[in-house]
């Protein structure tokens, strides 16, 4: 049985990596209203307090991915858009240092969109009407110009924090998943990787021998779905919240219990806040299975509750 990987990886980890953007993708299409809003997330970061943290980290949209036949790129199912902005203000940092002191960036291949492999490297003015693609890029590169204009003496200390504490979810496919049905999935609609879809592919994810592992699996996303049905029931959900707006209800059990964690940075507003707070959980030596049994532990807890008449009174 395959599942989805998942980690957090700063821009840094990127470099050096090879993508793909393939046939079934639209061409870049930023405008400068959406290279600007994540410009100006970064230095808003930057200045801000969660930057002098030693943990703090901003954390953009997943990039999802699959690794290519061949073994030696990536295929970008999403993410294409930021993974363009990104390099080209890398680049923009490189071009203000000699050779010698360049870094080596991550490269981007457009199966369909010929020359924009090499257009990317040095898109130029003169070139920038031969295609929409090349226009996008075009006025992309000239709106980072444009705003690092004024602030020279913020370049280095953006940079730094751009590849060191600006992270993206990661997210890798299994070789056995269809990346077009993905990608369908993923923009028809605009339907985008919801928090528990994420948290789901951290518990799903196991360290264990794959025979053991595979069970384990299979039980948890059977306790999943069996909580997720538990929560379809109105009487029961807003007894809890009267939140109208979670798609996937059993996200509600990882806000509450990553709200209840002492000593979190992450942004109440920040909606990947859970995902962040059990990552962070198994990056420091949590084991799965035991924080699975926390959430069953806290569910039972709320249901037992639910079910009893004077505390439902009392609490709901």
């Amino acid at each position: 049985m395959s599942h989805s990987s998942i980690c957090l990886k700063p821009i840094n980890d990127l470099l050096g990596s090879s993508f793909l953007i393939p046939a079934y993708q639209r061409g870049y299409r930023w405008t400068e209203t959406q290279v600007l809003e994540l410009l100006e997330d970064v230095i808003t970061f930057q200045k801000g307090d969660q930057a002098r943290s030693r943990d703090g980290f901003y954390c953009l949209q997943p990039i999802v991915v699959k690794v290519t036949e061949t073994g030696d790129a990536w295929e970008v199912v999403d993410g294409q858009q930021r993974l363009t902005t990104l390099f080209l203000i890398l680049q923009f940092f490189n071009e203000r240092l000699t050779d010698k002191h360049r870094r080596k960036l991550y490269s981007l291949d457009y199966k369909t969109r010929q020359g924009s492999k090499e257009y990317i490297l040095d898109p130029t003015s003169d070139k920038s009407e031969d295609n929409i693609d090349f226009h996008f890029i075009f006025s992309a590169k000239t709106t980072i110009a444009t705003w690092f204009a004024d602030k020279d003496n913020l370049v280095g200390d953006f940079e730094a924090a751009l590849l060191n504490r600006v992270k993206v979810i990661w997210y890798e496919l299994p070789p056995t998943e269809i990346a077009v049905d993905a990608f369908t999935r993923l923009n028809v609609g605009k339907i985008p990787l919801t928090n528990s879809e994420l948290v789901r592919a951290l518990f799903l994810r196991s360290s264990h021998p794959q025979a053991t592992a595979s069970l384990k699996q299979i039980k948890i996303a059977q306790e999943w779905d069996a909580m997720e049905k538990a929560l379809q029931n109105e009487r029961f959900w807003y007894f809890l919240t009267n939140n109208r707006n979670k798609l996937n209800r059993i996200e509600l059990i990882f806000d509450l219990l990553a709200a209840a964690c002492p000593g979190e940075s992450h942004p109440v507003d920040d909606e990947y806040s859970s995902f962040h707070h059990f990552n962070e959980m198994l990056d420091g030596g949590a084991q799965p299975d035991d924080l699975w049994d926390d959430v069953k532990r806290y569910f039972m807890t709320l249901e037992e509750w639910y079910h009893d008449d004077n505390l439902f009174h009392l609490i709901g």
